[in-house]
């Protein structure tokens, strides 16, 4: 963790300048890519109204954020758009800073940091969040009821691998010999359900566990092994640790 805003600073700013020599070599490239696999930074451009309401939002995104929403990520919805973010420790930098990557199509402004006390300690964090958009407002309205997160009934067809990994990034871990998503702010019934998909999914091996918080998702040692398979290809090399 950093204990200084100075360092904070430091990592930003090399982080602004390799992603501009990026930029400035996507510019300069000639060769033919697959249509959004390569998405310009929009920080810093004012966007209409209009433009956000005619803004589409790309399979690869889409899927990526499916993963993230039922992490930690959440949406803030403005009654008409709504607005992806979320906030890390600042020990997660190098994710977050790869996720603004990948988002920064998306977004009005560079990651953002705080300080938070907590026990008499300071504690520095980081996050980000994008603008608010109709395309985003859609899974908005699949994921919340009266303003509460739910698990939406066609999220089967929904999560793949890519978002099955993100979501163990940002929000689970091993444990003992099988990995926990943190699913508690979800109730008992979801949680079977998304245990039923995965099964279906993934042919992945899943139980439900009660603790003090409500209920949890646990991938069983069983699984584990085509757990990694699934999501190594896509994790960020900093988070690898989740899955040893």
């Amino acid at each position: 963790m950093l204990q200084s805003s100075s360092k904070y600073k430091a990592l930003m700013q090399k982080g602004i300048e390799n992603r501009n020599a990026i930029i400035k070599a996507i510019v300069s490239c000639t060769s033919l890519v697959v249509f959004g696999v390569v998405l310009y930074s929009t920080v810093g451009v004012y966007f209409l109204p209009a433009w956000r309401d005619i803004t589409t939002l790309l399979p690869a995104i889409k899927f990526i954020i499916i993963g993230l929403i039922l992490g930690d990520f959440s949406f803030a919805f403005s009654g008409k758009g709504a607005a992806l973010g979320a906030t890390f420790s600042m020990k997660s930098f190098s994710f977050v800073w790869h996720l603004f990557n990948r988002f920064s199509h998306y977004c009005q402004s560079y990651p953002f940091s705080n300080v938070i006390k907590l026990n008499g300690k300071q504690y520095y964090t980081i996050g980000f969040k994008t603008r608010s958009y109709l395309c985003f407002a859609e899974l908005y309205h699949l994921f919340y009821v009266n303003g509460t997160k739910v698990i939406p009934a066609c999220i089967g067809t929904l999560l793949n691998a890519e978002g099955l990994a993100y979501w163990a990034i940002c929000d689970g871990g091993k444990s003992g010999s099988g990995f926990n998503p943190n699913t508690q702010s979800f109730t008992y019934e979801e949680n079977l359900f998304l245990a039923k998909v995965l099964k279906e999914r993934f042919d992945l091996n899943c139980s439900v566990h009660a603790n003090k918080k409500g209920y949890r998702l646990y991938i069983l040692a069983g699984s584990m092994s085509q757990f990694r398979d699934l999501v190594t290809p896509f994790f960020h090399p900093s988070m690898l640790y989740k899955l040893r």
